[in-house]
């Protein structure tokens, strides 16, 4: 009896020692995959991470061909894609991390028990993909066909008679990125990569960004202002700079409350831009300058801002006047120091448009026609200021004698009156909106030396 128990003993014994001398190596092993993993149609037992991932890269190879075919619901179309054009890849880490930490997860005993389970019977890890949203998303998003409709915003257009009409929006049609995404995921997950893919495709609505309901309160009716001022045409370079920045310009749309910039919307006067160098006025001297001109696309849009009664927030004069608008009504600007900022307190939204034709720039503003009031300008010479006389010495005239080197001209101080009439024609506001000094310029002679005027 005893000598019975003694062999089933020993028998146990050794088999114990057995699955020691089968389990403990790979156990110790902690950069190995233990025996018995497979995935796809690899052994990866004893593998480590780098065998792993060159067995996975020619894994990859042969998914990169694997064809995805694209059906769309009543179009007689069918969009062919590879897996990687879809930006399918093998998740290399992810198959990493689950064949090393079998058997190394619970206890001494049970990883035992889990290594011999494995080594005894196998276990199959599945290939793992993931996808590159960004590279399907791209692929869906190059496609065209049909089925494929951009949408169209509700608009304001301008009627002959300067009224402001909505042409309605159109929704778009196009392929429903978030339902593709999830049925390739389920795709995948079936295929695991080893047959090509076959997925139906949902198309979904596009909405457009402006609709006709949303623009109808915005309540802009027609017309409320209007201001144009003339260029010479054949200045080809101030030209150019003056319909640049009408074209940067455009058409904007401004919400009630909302403080408008100039300087933010036509941005940087820069030669990368479009803008050329031309007259500026700097010191009260005219001197070339990038941008040369845009000074009469802000002063343009300054009187036709008067002219609605909207609040001006940040505007500068010239130093010296200028022949395009009365006096006291320029709007000086200087990228990105000197600005023109109003604030729309007329009581709707505005829209402003800005057209450059041969050799005149219009600005016209249109809103809520029932809150539009009749404005009356004045320019009002307050002062005028006699120019200087300098007298510079000049080695190379004859004794004697003098020459004039500028005439000079006077400088002026202007205040600008608004008055404002209601629809019923009473003045409802008379102030004093501005008061602008436009330095004089001195007058410069040089004279030879020694000279009496240099005296005196």
């Amino acid at each position: 009896m005893v000598k019975k128990y003694t062999i089933k003993i020993a028998l146990y014994l050794t088999f114990i020692v057995t699955l020691l001398i089968i389990t403990l190596p790979a156990y110790s092993q902690n950069e190995l995959i233990i025996p018995g993993v497979t995935c796809g149609d690899h052994d990866i037992g004893n593998k480590n991470k780098k065998d792993l991932y060159d067995l996975l890269e020619l894994e990859q190879i042969k998914l990169n061909s694997l064809g995805v075919n694209l059906f769309l619901p009543g179009y007689n179309e069918v969009i062919s894609a590879t897996h990687q054009q879809l930006g399918i890849k093998i998740d290399q880490e992810k198959i990493w991390q689950e064949a090393v930490m079998l058997g190394r997860e619970g206890n001494w005993w049970q990883n035992f028990w889990k290594k011999w389970y494995i080594r005894s019977k196998g276990y199959d890890i599945p290939l793992y993909l993931q996808i590159d949203k960004t590279e399907a998303l791209k692929f869906i998003q190059g496609l065209s066909g049909e089925w494929k409709i951009k949408p169209s915003d509700a608009r304001f257009v301008i009627t002959p008679n300067n009224k402001v009409k909505i042409i309605p929006e159109k929704y778009g049609q196009d392929i429903d990125k978030n339902k593709f995404l999830l049925a390739l995921e389920h795709g995948l997950e079936i295929s695991h990569g080893k047959t090509a893919l076959d997925l139906v495709l949902s198309l979904q609505k596009i909405k457009p960004r402006f609709l006709q309901s949303e623009l109808e309160t915005y309540h802009i009716t027609g017309l409320v202002s209007s201001y144009t001022t003339y260029f010479n045409s054949q200045k080809v370079l101030r030209s150019q700079n003056i319909k640049v920045a009408a074209k940067y310009f455009g058409r904007q749309i401004v919400a009630p409350q909302e403080i408008f910039s100039f300087n933010k919307v036509v941005g940087p006067r820069t030669k990368e831009r479009g803008f050329c160098e031309a007259n500026i006025i700097l010191n009260k001297e005219y001197v070339l300058g990038v941008g040369g001109g845009v000074c009469q696309v802000s002063s343009t849009l300054y009187n036709a801002l008067l002219l609605a009664g909207v609040e001006i927030v940040e505007r500068h004069n010239h130093s010296l006047l200028v022949s395009y608008v009365e006096p006291g009504r320029d709007a000086a600007v200087v990228y990105p120091s000197k600005d023109l900022k109003f604030k729309n307190n007329f009581g709707s939204h505005l829209l402003i448009t800005c057209t450059v034709g041969r050799n005149a720039l219009t600005y016209n503003i249109y809103g809520h026609e029932e809150l539009k009031r009749k404005v009356i300008l004045k320019s009002i010479k307050e002062k005028e200021i006699a120019p200087e006389t300098v007298y510079q010495e000049d080695p190379q005239l004859a004794s004697g004698t003098y020459d004039l080197e500028r005439e000079g001209s006077p400088g002026y101080i202007y205040v600008v009156e608004c008055q404002t009439y209601n629809q019923a024609g009473k003045l409802v506001k008379k102030e004093i909106i501005s008061r602008d000094t436009y330095p004089p310029v001195a007058r410069i002679i040089k004279t030879s030396t020694p000279s009496a005027l240099l005296s005196n």
